[in-house]
């Protein structure tokens, strides 16, 4: 097992009601096996459907950080998560 603390940033904290909460998953599980058990702990309410649709989504319009590197830079939403790591979900607003 390993312990994977995510933090929420911004609409994200508000939509999930912590700012940061720990996940006991499988050793070298995908962050896109993460997302999914995030989404599947979220309970339904309007701020939380913004979290739920951009993790379910998997598209760029949000920043994903494991250990401060963006996903980007690493496998993606493929990347293996290890005990220990951080992970920090980041809102992108757009405006004008």
């Amino acid at each position: 097992m390993a312990s994977i603390n995510v933090q929420f940033i911004g609409s994200f904290q508000e939509a999930a009601g912590v700012e940061s909460k720990i996940y006991d998953i499988e050793e070298n599980c995908l962050l896109n096996e993460l997302f999914q058990r995030i989404v599947r702990d979220l309970h339904d309410g309007e701020g939380k459907s913004r979290l739920r649709t951009a993790l379910g989504r998997r598209r760029a319009d949000f920043l994903v950080l494991i250990n401060g590197t963006e996903i980007g830079a690493l496998q993606g939403f493929d990347s293996e998560l290890r005990d220990g790591d951080r992970i920090v979900l980041i809102p992108v607003s757009h405006g004008g």
